[in-house]
């Protein structure tokens, strides 16, 4: 008979509930704050965006993008910039061209 180092058992179901996590099965939720972070992080080094007059807000993973752009091309950039960011339900591009300040 063979001796193993650890007795064998049955394989157990591991979970690690994740903070903000809801159902299982569904991916956990991020912060607003997170969220928001890491679109003005991708709309800084977006070398095709100006993101000097952005301003971004995050509610609930809704994503509101405030200010002003010299170009449509652009406001499509920095919304595309933001839906892409984990967490991002939802993006309500407010963003006025050609307006600075």
């Amino acid at each position: 008979m063979a001796r193993y180092p650890y007795p064998e058992r049955e394989p157990e179901a591991r979970s690690f509930p994740a903070a903000g996590a809801g159902l299982p099965g569904q991916a956990p939720t991020r912060s607003d704050v997170d969220i928001c972070r890491d679109i003005e992080s991708a709309l800084f080094y977006d070398g095709a965006v100006k993101s000097v007059d952005i301003k971004v807000e995050c509610q609930q993973g809704i994503v509101t993008l405030r200010g002003s752009v010299e170009t449509e091309h652009e406001k499509r950039l920095a919304e595309e910039d933001a839906r892409n960011i984990p967490g991002v339900e939802e993006v309500r591009n407010e963003l006025r061209m050609g307006v600075r300040g």
